[in-house]
């Protein structure tokens, strides 16, 4: 999972970067005053940063449910 983790922050941070770079771009060209939300390239990076915050979140749960897994396996909790 370490693996997997790593390698999503690293691509998240890709495409926060790609977005950043692209909202830069338009802003300096006066020409462009159109709405990020009309924009489709924009559309398109802002999708795949969400879907890549989706998946890392996912990774996320998944490691602390097999984290409590683990520890009621071991006895680690008494409640039961």
């Amino acid at each position: 999972m370490a693996q997997t983790r790593a390698s999503l922050e690293r691509q998240l941070e890709n495409a926060k970067q790609s977005l950043s770079a692209y909202e830069e771009r338009r802003k300096s060209d006066a020409t462009f005053d159109v709405e990020s939300k009309n924009d489709p390239h924009w559309r398109s990076l802002d999708a795949k940063r969400r879907d890549i915050a989706t998946r890392l979140h996912r990774v996320s749960q998944k490691e602390q449910q097999q984290a409590e897994l683990a520890s009621r396996a071991a006895g680690g909790d008494a409640d039961e």
